[in-house]
């Protein structure tokens, strides 16, 4: 499984799991429609993605 270390480096799944040190206040961000999205910022972080993204056919 390789190791991602580089800016911009990213990873992408359905669910992702977080071993950090230290989290940043959460933020809203734009989502679809109502769907609001939250961000946060994570320091000296280790991240597992534990569900694949899914991809609907058609």
């Amino acid at each position: 499984m390789p190791t991602y270390y580089n800016f911009g480096d990213a990873i992408e799944g359905e669910r992702i799991t977080c071993q950090f040190r230290r989290i940043s206040k959460p933020k809203l961000v734009s989502g679809t429609h109502r769907h609001r999205a939250r961000e946060v910022t994570l320091d000296d972080a280790c991240c597992v993605i534990m569900k694949p993204r899914r991809f609907k056919q058609g």
